[in-house]
């Protein structure tokens, strides 16, 4: 029987389903790079114990999922997307350090749950916070080592590790990481006891309604085992009265019209070029090549043309769906 890893209801409903040969499909296009095809395929299968998944929505909570619940393994990931660069700001950073700017940080000890290339944690100089109160833990080594050169404290540890540091925070961020782990109760009663009484907790995860939107749209699918967990603003409510946090803050980021055109955009085109047969599948997986670049940019040109019609008739609709959701939370 299927439950909600967040609630523990019986009661979900089938959103959609897809196999994992569908699956490897979005990262690595069979047409094109049939080994590396066929390796991502039986990794997602082999993580599923099957060869189809669900996505599922509680009818009680809200709370989308993946049926099995299965996070990604490093080597999907690294099958999946390989090396990748880091965003350097993103609107959950700018909204942290405002709500940090209410407080005086300079003698805190502060936990970034997967640190990526270090961004935010270097955009904490302006509170104050010494570089060796700051740790994190991430896993790309070129990005450990960058960090560690500034004198921050990184270590390559999963959340349920973290507690081997030692140490308990005065605040930890937790920045689009939620949405791609599973074992919801590990993960925050981890969090739980690494923060200190009063501490305070931020989490970003992409907003499940957008989510939805765009997959009934023509635009990606929001696909395991890379994305498990669909969140809602209300679950975020359900996880502070659960768990033993009160909940501060929890706000949607603001609508970014010419942010959605361009990403529908591109989403849209490398939606179509999962199917074979499509002028896009024959141009994506060669983006990276100079002809290629220029074939793919005027392929998305017509695409866009085509999709200019639907950006005008769903304006009004999308305008209220930002695209991720923020929260804060403090222990109790």
């Amino acid at each position: 029987m299927t439950v909600c890893p967040l609630c523990g209801s019986a009661n979900a409903r089938v959103i959609w389903t897809c196999t994992a040969d569908q699956a490897a499909q979005q990262w690595a296009i069979a047409e094109q790079e049939p080994a590396r095809h066929a390796e991502l395929s039986a990794e997602i299968a082999s993580l599923w114990h099957a060869d189809e998944a669900a996505s599922r929505e509680c009818v009680e909570c809200g709370f989308g999922f993946s049926d099995p619940f299965v996070a990604g393994s490093p080597r999907f990931y690294t099958l999946a997307f390989g090396p990748s660069g880091y965003p350097r700001d993103k609107w959950e950073f700018r909204r942290t350090r405002r709500a940090l700017a209410d407080y005086d940080c300079k003698e805190w000890d502060v936990l970034e749950i997967g640190a990526g290339g270090g961004f935010f944690l270097d955009s904490l100089d302006d509170l104050g916070i010494p570089p060796d109160h700051r740790f994190g833990s991430e896993y790309n080594e070129t990005s450990i080592a960058a960090m560690r050169k500034k004198g921050y404290r990184i270590e390559p540890l999963e959340i349920e590790r973290l507690t081997s540091l030692g140490k308990t925070f005065d605040a930890i961020f937790m920045f689009q990481v939620l949405e791609h782990r599973d074992r919801i109760d590990l993960v925050f009663d981890t969090i739980h006891s690494l923060l200190k009484e009063g501490g305070l907790l931020f989490i970003a995860v992409p907003n499940s309604e957008r989510t939805r939107f765009n997959e009934k749209n023509g635009s990606l699918m929001d696909l395991p085992p890379n994305h498990i967990g669909q969140w809602t603003v209300d679950n975020f409510k359900r996880v502070a009265k659960r768990f033993g946090y009160n909940l501060v803050a929890v706000e949607t980021e603001p609508f970014d019209a010419l942010r959605f055109v361009k990403q529908d955009m591109i989403f849209s085109f490398m939606r179509k070029a999962q199917r074979a047969g499509t002028v896009a599948n024959f141009l994506y997986p060669r983006r990276k090549r100079k002809i290629g670049r220029a074939a793919v940019a005027a392929a998305l040109g017509v695409n866009a043309l085509g999709r200019a019609p639907f950006w005008i008739r769903k304006g009004k609709e999308v305008s209220n769906i930002g695209e991720n959701i923020w929260a804060q939370m403090q222990r109790i």
